[in-house]
């Protein structure tokens, strides 16, 4: 009172977060205007928060100079003027219920007799005891009971597996390319067959020279009862030995007729047609 008698001016408080006024400080020290990416930057790499933002325009320390995008330059303190930093203080943490009393379990014995609780038998309790440790014959009987369906279905697939490759044998599909060679007058013999097969066949049905082997195997089969698959792949493999014929692959045996009239080489593919060099 008697200061303001006289004249004298008392100095301003301003009051701010520690926060807001270290982010202050710093952006003073920058003489220029910041972006939100630099200030983050001066916060220690933290987000700066909208509260603290507010915080410092309301006692007017910082100005939003730019919107978009957000730019703020630093004020001076108004002269005359005293920051004064609040100090935050933290709310203390709520005091611990305390924990029931442990209530001490009935003893054994006499004492249960007394409290009304009948103890078990010495005989019932090595029953319970017993009966609470399989043995390792009781495990393995259990692991066979849960197996034994997969063990019967993969000795029927074995079963199954050796069936088809009895059939595949006797037809003559399982091999591919036969090791014997037939002699060469019965080859001879065959080819002459064979190109009049072919001719037959591309007559009639436009083939373009490129005959399909089931188609060949129909007609000359017909011709000579006597002649089976595996004769008739060893003669034409011979006659691809020795350059007479060219035996070519389907390019999409899916695409065929009859894909399982072919004859599979492995790393070959598929055999599906047949075209004469002489």
């Amino acid at each position: 009172m008697y200061a303001q008698s006289w004249g004298i001016k008392m100095p301003e408080s301003i009051e701010i977060s520690k926060n807001a006024h270290d982010l202050w400080q710093k952006m003073l020290e920058q003489k220029e205007p910041v972006n939100n990416a630099k200030l983050k930057q001066l916060f220690g790499g933290k987000a700066v928060s909208a509260k603290i933002k507010e915080e410092l325009i309301s006692k007017n320390l910082i100005t939003l100079v730019k919107t978009s995008p957000q730019e703020y330059r630093a004020n001076p303190a108004p002269a005359n003027a005293q920051i004064v930093i609040n100090q935050e203080v933290k709310p203390a943490k709520p005091a611990r219920k305390p924990r029931p009393p442990k209530v001490a379990k009935p003893a054994k014995g006499p004492a249960q007799v007394t409290l009304g609780i009948k103890p078990l038998p010495a005989k019932s309790q090595a029953q319970g005891a017993t009966e609470a440790a399989p043995t390792f014959s009781d495990i393995m009987m259990q692991v066979g009971k849960f197996c034994k369906p997969y063990f019967d279905r993969i000795d029927q697939l074995t079963t199954e597996v050796a069936e088809i490759k009895k059939l595949l044998v006797g037809s003559g599909k399982a091999s591919s390319k036969p090791s014997s060679k037939p002699d060469p007058a019965s080859t001879d013999m065959f080819y002459e067959s064979l190109r009049s097969a072919c001719a037959q066949l591309d007559e009639t049905s436009r083939f373009g020279g490129e005959i399909p082997l089931p188609d060949i195997w129909t007609m000359m089969s017909q011709q000579d009862p006597g002649l089976t698959w595996n004769k008739f792949k060893e003669y034409l493999f011979q006659l691809d030995d020795s350059r007479k014929i060219d035996l070519h692959v389907a390019n999409d045996p899916s695409k065929v007729r009859h894909p399982e009239k072919g004859i599979s080489v492995p790393g070959r593919g598929l055999i599906y047609y047949i075209a004469l060099r002489e």
